[in-house]
């Protein structure tokens, strides 16, 4: 029984720490072909966009993401990082199963931290 609750924990840590690693990845690959970059987040998963590069993640069905403007908590439909390594400020949340993690994606470094 306690397995079956740890599991959507997991997938969650799992699926939020490959999203860390893509956003990092996208901000260095915007700061390398001197192009803004975008995730956007789809039914399946998400959509990196750099210039003419493109990279599509596809989530497990339950695991979901949403963006969120930290400012207001306004929904976003995706996220973009500049040529400059800024970045637009951003809570990324993924969430499965009553379990959820925030990152959050910083202005002015575009750092993503994990908040929760």
């Amino acid at each position: 029984i306690a397995l079956g609750r740890m599991v959507p924990g997991r997938r969650v840590a799992v699926a939020a720490d490959g999203l860390v690693s893509d956003l990092q990845w996208l901000q260095g690959e915007s700061i390398r072909a001197r192009a803004a970059g975008q995730l956007t987040v789809l039914p399946e998963g998400y959509r990196m966009e750099v210039g003419p590069s493109q990279k599509t993640i596809a989530l497990a069905d339950t695991p979901r993401i949403q963006l969120r403007r930290r400012a207001d908590e306004r929904e976003l439909r995706s996220l973009k990082f500049f040529p400059d390594g800024t970045a637009l400020p951003a809570v990324v949340s993924v969430a499965d199963s009553g379990r959820s993690v925030d990152l959050e994606v910083g202005m002015l470094t575009g750092r993503v931290d994990k908040v929760r």
